[in-house]
């Protein structure tokens, strides 16, 4: 199955680059994995990508290091999210690659730092995002902490959707 999945998501990239060449089967494939994906359940621990695809459920330390090292080893969850495929989602505002990998893969650490309104990765971000005044944005991102975190399931897409927002 996982080299399947593997297979799949090999297609499903070449199909973002030439989409018009794809037979009908690997398309019916590809929505396969899409819908996989889309299905999969997404968790704050290691975020999108191929590893959550592949290994879905239960969730256990296990199940998140296994998600984790699929994809640094493949390298597709920067592309995920850069494209919005394999169960990642695009922010509706420019944003590099580096600040949506951060976010992705710190969202329990930097919604601890946004309640409290200080720590090393609310320091992080926004060096990242090249804010001047730190002071006064992360008092304003502690004071909107419940428009930023919307649900317990809310994604690293959302969260820089709604502190894009502020």
């Amino acid at each position: 199955m996982l080299k399947r999945v593997l297979f799949l998501s090999l297609i499903l990239t070449g199909l973002l680059i030439a989409e018009e060449d794809a037979s009908k089967e690997i398309k019916e494939d590809v929505k396969k994995v899409e819908k996989k994906v889309s299905s999969s359940s997404g968790n704050t621990q290691t975020g999108c990508g191929l590893g959550n695809a592949v290994f879905s459920a239960p969730n256990s330390a296990v199940i998140y290091a296994l998600q984790a090292t699929t994809n640094n080893t493949f390298g597709l969850q920067t592309f995920g999210i850069s494209s919005g495929t394999l169960g990642c989602q695009k922010t509706r505002f420019v944003m590099d690659t580096r600040t949506q990998e951060f976010v992705a893969s710190n969202m329990d650490s930097l919604s601890k730092d946004i309640s409290r309104g200080s720590g090393e990765s609310l320091d992080t971000l926004l060096e990242l995002l090249a804010i001047q005044n730190t002071e006064e944005f992360k008092a304003k991102l502690q004071e909107n902490y419940l428009k930023i975190y919307t649900s317990q399931k809310v994604q690293m897409n959302e969260v820089l959707d709604n502190i894009s927002t502020l």
